[in-house]
């Protein structure tokens, strides 16, 4: 029984984000929004917070000062995922390393993608307010794992709010 409190508790405070303009997962918000379409089909983040209360599919940190950007945002329904992790968010390329797609139904390190740089990508803020910590872009990249299958990122568009 105690365990079983342990975990809970630990699901819960992990779900939280200090966010106050609002509920993340309500359906009428333009905001804490991560889609894009794998392979051309559409994707977005999303989790069932129902039984969680206050807890959000993406997270994302911005720090303006060294233009430094990370989120990612999983889809439990499908559970496939994507991450972006850039170290200076003004260039509009992904550079080596920078965004990962996550794929559970392959198997072994084949879950994992990693950015293909040999092919052109794509990554832009659209909008950015500081005031009420909401970063606005959209993004485009190919991913490959180590077995060598490839996933095309398109449409890709945030509008989230960011921490710290």
């Amino acid at each position: 029984m105690f365990l079983s409190a342990m975990i809970l508790m630990f699901i819960i405070s992990s779900c939280e984000k200090e966010i106050p303009y609002g509920h993340p997962t309500c359906d009428t918000c333009d905001w804490n929004v991560l889609t894009c379409k794998v392979d051309g089909v559409p994707w977005q983040a999303k989790v069932d917070c129902d039984f969680l209360g206050n807890c959000d599919p993406v997270d994302c940190q911005f720090y303006a000062l060294s233009k430094f950007i990370e989120f990612g945002g999983r889809n439990l329904e499908n559970d496939k995922g994507i991450s972006i992790h850039k170290t200076n968010s003004y260039v509009n390329q992904i550079l080596s390393s920078e965004a990962n797609y996550f794929n559970s139904a392959e198997v072994g390190n084949c879950k994992v993608y990693e950015n293909d740089t040999t092919v052109h990508s794509f990554f832009q803020i659209l909008n950015l307010d500081t005031t009420k910590k909401i970063i606005e872009g959209k993004f485009e990249y190919l991913v490959q794992n180590d077995c060598l299958s490839k996933v095309k990122i398109s449409d890709g568009y945030f509008k989230l709010t960011y921490r710290p």
